[in-house]
């Protein structure tokens, strides 16, 4: 399952004009992009992604320099891993961690492979990445905090309910987090990257 898409919030909403689709699609866009925002999480994965990370602090764990933080991706799988000195890695060098993901967040070389996360001339260790994201397909309850907020967005447009709802830029909706319900904030909550 993807993110919604217009037909999915015209059956939210229980229409089938097409009067308003430019509207609802708009909508959609916005609240989409503030579930990523709000989160800090793609939730469809996007494949054949290229991630630069930083071997340093804080992205290295422990003092072994073994272990290698993923802090602002949800890594699903990795197609290659080129070391900061040039050596690209053998899948049997490193595991992705916690063996209960995918997402991984954190890539540890393994003893046995003489391996250390090093920076080298290049300044950082390149991931090739087959998939990003949080899931391969939408969170249930992801997707349905998406048409809730475009419900709200759109009904409150006319009655002017929750005030200044949102702000037009030229790329796109702008819709800040203090005018979104709460129940929709606490859907979303459980998804929310911890920072630091």
């Amino acid at each position: 399952m993807t993110y919604p898409v217009l037909a999915d919030v015209k059956a939210y909403l229980g229409t089938s004009s097409s009067g308003e689709d430019t509207l609802l699609s708009w909508l959609l866009g916005g609240a989409i992009a503030f579930v990523e925002r709000w989160t800090g999480r793609d939730f469809v994965a996007a494949v054949d992604q290229t991630i630069r990370i930083v071997p340093d602090y804080p992205n290295l764990l422990g003092s072994d320099r073994r272990k290698l933080l993923i802090r602002d991706y949800d890594l699903r799988a990795v197609t290659s891993i080129t070391n900061g000195d040039g050596e690209v890695l053998d899948a049997a060098d490193y595991m992705l961690r916690p063996p209960s993901g995918p997402p991984y967040y954190c890539i540890e070389l393994f003893t046995w492979s003489g391996q250390r996360w090093t920076r080298g001339d290049v300044g950082y260790v390149e991931i090739v990445a087959s998939s990003l994201g949080y899931s391969a397909s939408c969170p249930d309850d992801v997707f349905a905090a998406i048409l809730a907020l475009v419900a709200h967005l759109y009904r409150s447009r006319t009655t002017g309910a929750s005030g200044a709802v949102s702000t037009a830029t030229r790329g796109g909706l702008v819709i800040p987090p203090a005018t979104v319900p709460p129940d929709i904030l606490q859907m979303l909550d459980p998804y929310r990257r911890v920072k630091g």
